[in-house]
């Protein structure tokens, strides 16, 4: 018998198993907001309350997961970099670095059509 690796996600597209909880979990988000940075992203899929429980989910996700998600799937479009400041440096000039921003190829797609 052979072991079924990949699922059907909520988008319709093909995930593989480890990977589709958190997959829906940053489908969701998107489809509500529409264009997030890696940050907000790795905020909702923490910190979000679950639909079933309403509390969050037990199992987090790294933020190389995430990285490792959004890079993987072509559903993810990366929309570029945007700077951002630190909170933890006293410094103002070190304290800034760049992080992406991301969209569903879908909404990017329904986007430019209007």
């Amino acid at each position: 018998m052979v072991k079924k690796t990949h699922y059907i996600a909520k988008d319709g597209r093909r995930v593989r198993h480890g990977n589709l909880r958190m997959y829906n979990r940053v489908v969701e988000f998107l489809e509500e907001k529409g264009e997030a940075s890696t940050h907000e992203i790795l905020d909702y899929c923490n910190n979000a309350p679950s639909k079933a429980t309403g509390r969050p989910l037990q199992h987090s996700i790294t933020m190389h997961q995430l990285g490792n998600l959004l890079a993987k799937y072509p559903a993810f479009v990366n929309m570029g970099m945007v700077m951002v400041e630190s909170s933890t440096s006293r410094l103002a000039d070190r304290g800034r670095y760049k992080i992406a921003t991301w969209c569903l190829l879908d909404w990017l797609e329904g986007g430019t059509e209007e």
